[in-house]
């Protein structure tokens, strides 16, 4: 599936930048398709692979259900997200 995915792109004659924005907007449309499901944030947690909730790694954080707790008001609103890089 790799391989396919690599060929379909052409990610190997992408340079290192062109490569980073591919990856940005593929992750924005993996959270534009995903964002209606009501997943459970801890789960997405560790499918983004964030640092802030690894519970099966010893010593790892568990932040997932305090963030659900503390964003719970949040759940269903549309949010805009500030880009710093508009700032500079």
């Amino acid at each position: 599936m790799k391989h396919l995915l690599k060929q379909l792109t052409h990610w190997d004659q992408r340079s290192n930048y062109q490569k980073t924005i591919f990856a940005h907007h593929a992750r924005h449309a993996l959270a534009t398709a995903v964002s209606p499901l009501p997943l459970p944030l801890p789960w997405l947690m560790r499918l983004a692979r964030t640092d802030k909730h690894w519970p099966h790694v010893k010593g790892g954080h568990r932040y997932g259900t305090a963030y659900t707790d503390a964003l719970r008001h949040l759940r269903y609103r549309r949010i805009r997200m500030v880009d710093r890089r508009r700032w500079l």
